[in-house]
């Protein structure tokens, strides 16, 4: 009983340590106004999801400008599946209707500045 009690401690210890450590976004402000997403902050090591609706046929341009001054980010945009695509030419060309998601990873990001904006023919 005393074993299971301490690995379930341990367990546990890993879980909150894991969320604690690696998922934070501290001064973070955002703001999403139409086409337009906007955000500050003084650290981002974790993702932020935006959804899209866009039809079948319907052109997606999006444009994204980024300010910040250590780390990495990354951008991906999936289908509604969940299938990646290619964001190379910053537009996207809906294969099925539904709800796409902008992605936008940062890692270990410090005092930055991100707007992504994007528009649908």
């Amino acid at each position: 009983m005393k074993k299971r009690l301490i690995s379930l401690a341990i367990l546990v210890l890993i879980i909150v340590s894991y969320y604690v450590f690696t998922d934070k976004k501290v001064n973070w402000n955002e703001n999403l106004e139409g086409n337009k997403y906007e955000v500050t902050f003084s650290y981002f090591n974790s993702k932020k999801e935006i959804p899209i609706q866009i039809e079948k046929g319907q052109l997606l341009f999006f444009n994204n400008i980024w300010n910040f001054e250590r780390g990495t980010l990354g951008l991906s945009i999936f289908d509604p599946s969940g299938v990646s695509l290619e964001t190379k030419h910053k537009q996207i060309r809906a294969e099925k209707s539904g709800i796409y998601t902008v992605v936008i990873y940062g890692e270990k990001l410090e005092n930055g500045h991100l707007i992504f904006s994007w528009e649908i023919k």
